[in-house]
């Protein structure tokens, strides 16, 4: 366990940001409330594989997991592109990738074109371009003074948010998300709040301010699960020393019953086999009984652990990189 516990963080983090339907890198990423993430293309199969089960005419509520079966709720006229984009994921998996320029992977270019990978972000535009692109932007006057980042410069700890893509407003083009409506428990733009979620009916602040407080209780959170992980990777190693332990007596047993059995062999010879033969049989059973038991406690342990693990990890990256928006 500990040296599972060792692994390349950047491997653990690109691991936790993959789907597990396609095994490949989020793309367009949806999370559903058991905080499993898919790509859009892949829970929509999923979607349409339990909706297609169905007796005909039976409307499909209720869909499971495809990684842990617990069950989502998705209204029978609504699809997988109805339900909100994990904004936070979505640049996670951009900032992996940048961090991975050296392992073989890179970020698309933003306009699709022909171009393997991107070699620069335009901060200003929120685009990340390749060779082409980037000669293309360069040269438009309309981009005087935009700031562009090289793949290099964007992988520096202090220019990692840069990464991030802004969120803006659905109904109001071109509006940041700004603000966060605590009545209605969602962000919102600034023209929302002089015409939608207005006093005194509606209660507004500053989407800086929440998400300065959340991170606060995040951090908090963070230290009490980190004491928990700690607990159960102790836990997980004791079960495993036992689990050897076991293992030992369970031979050391065998091995005097057989050396037993070869001492009185001339005397006893064939009642000493039926019996020996019995012993190992109940030593053996009693041996898979409580194997199997220490099994279940350790598979069920570790997996405890892992989904803890990946729930830090996450959160800690939420705290030290995502926008107050996030």
């Amino acid at each position: 366990m500990a040296r599972a516990l060792e692994t390349d963080p950047i491997n653990k983090l690109q691991e936790n940001l993959q789907c597990t339907v396609c095994r490949e890198p989020l793309k367009d990423p949806r999370t559903l409330p058991c905080f499993h993430s898919f790509c859009k293309d892949c829970l929509e199969g999923v979607v349409k594989t339990r909706r297609n089960k169905a007796p005909r005419g039976r409307p499909v509520r209720d869909i499971p997991c495809p990684n842990c079966r617990e069950m989502f709720t998705l209204d029978p006229d609504k699809n997988v592109a109805d339900m909100k984009r994990n904004h936070f994921i979505c640049n996670m998996v951009k900032a992996t990738a940048v961090l991975n320029r050296d392992r073989g992977t890179g970020v698309p270019c933003s306009h699709e074109c022909s171009q393997s990978y991107s070699v620069a972000r335009c901060v200003t535009c929120e685009k990340f371009l390749c060779q082409e692109c980037l000669t293309a932007h360069d040269s438009y006057r309309g981009h005087t003074g935009h700031s562009v980042l090289t793949m290099e410069e964007l992988s520096k700890p202090e220019n990692r948010k840069k990464i991030n893509d802004k969120m803006y407003c659905n109904e109001h083009s071109g509006e940041i998300l700004k603000v966060y409506c605590e009545t209605c428990d969602q962000l919102i733009c600034k023209d929302c709040m002089d015409f939608r979620h207005t006093k005194p009916d509606h209660s507004c602040f500053l989407a800086k301010d929440v998400g300065d407080k959340y991170k606060e209780l995040l951090a908090s959170n963070n230290e009490t699960m980190d004491d928990v992980l700690t607990e159960g990777n102790a836990l997980l190693q004791k079960l495993t020393r036992m689990t050897e332990e076991f293992g030992k007596e369970v031979e050391d047993v065998n091995r005097k019953i057989i050396q037993r059995k070869k001492s009185v062999a001339k005397m006893v010879c064939k009642v000493l086999d039926e019996n020996g033969e019995e012993l190992l049989k109940e030593v053996n059973e009693i041996y898979n009984d409580e194997q199997a038991k220490l099994d279940k406690q350790t598979k069920k342990i570790k997996q405890y652990v892992e989904n803890v693990q990946k729930s830090v990890q996450l959160s800690k990256k939420l705290v030290e990189e995502g926008t107050e928006e996030e």
